[in-house]
């Protein structure tokens, strides 16, 4: 997976590109890039073919090993929320639990998730990514 900021006509925007084996998806914050494939899309597979060197690898920490801010953050940026919630499901917590105890409706965090997927980033992200995560290393697996 390749992610990246590229600079538009209007704007700065977020653009993701996913290929493994022969399947590709990607994603950019733009209008048109809602399901990918757009032109900044094709300006970030373009820059890494031209140039992969330029690119800088994040190796995934594991939550064990984080330790400071930068960490935090380098965790909750390798990390989707679906990805979260998946291990908060292998607890035995559903979305519609983790919603609810943290105040939220189980549709915003479904919009949330998804709109991660696409690059669309709502405020509550990084919120929510954390609570999952305070709950995935507090809670015990339901029986």
């Amino acid at each position: 997976m390749i992610t990246a900021k590229v600079h538009g006509n209007h704007g700065v925007y977020t653009v993701s590109i996913d290929a493994r084996g022969a399947t590709l998806e990607s994603a950019c914050s733009c209008y048109i890039g809602k399901e990918g494939f757009c032109h900044h899309c094709a300006a970030l597979a373009f820059t890494y073919l031209d140039n992969p060197n330029s690119f800088q690898s994040i190796k995934k920490k594991k939550l064990s090993q984080v330790r400071t801010l930068q960490d935090l953050e380098t965790y909750l940026k390798a990390n989707t929320l679906e990805t979260l919630l998946k291990e908060l499901k292998a607890k035995g917590v559903t979305q519609k639990e983790f919603a609810e105890s943290i105040g939220m409706n189980p549709r915003q965090l479904s919009s949330i998730k998804s709109s991660e997927l696409r690059n669309r980033y709502y405020n509550e992200l990084g919120a929510t990514k954390l609570a999952c995560i305070w709950m995935i290393e507090h809670i015990k697996i339901k029986k």
